[in-house]
């Protein structure tokens, strides 16, 4: 397990600088292109990283209802186009 996340770590600077090379990356405003609404319904939409469980279980957070405050709630998921979504927990460890 631990050597797998070694091997993410060690590819993940190379794959995003491969993507801010290719067309379209880089510093261009989302938005800005014709085909931007139609490259992102296509593409899957990965968001890594969230820590908006421990609201949940700290606050009473409920995630299905939009919230005031914050960024992510299964109504902006699902607003944003948001296909998968990790979710970070602490063990308190």
């Amino acid at each position: 397990m631990l050597q797998s996340a070694h091997v993410v770590q060690r590819a993940a600077l190379p794959i995003f600088l491969l993507l801010l090379a290719l067309p379209g990356g880089g510093c261009r405003r989302a938005g800005r292109g014709p085909d931007a609404a139609r490259i992102h319904r296509e593409a899957v939409v990965f968001d890594a990283h969230c820590d908006t469980l421990m609201r949940i279980t700290d606050e009473g957070f409920d995630l299905g209802r939009r919230a005031r405050d914050g960024h992510v709630d299964l109504p902006r998921l699902a607003a944003g186009g948001v296909d998968v979504q990790v979710f970070a927990v602490s063990t308190g460890r």
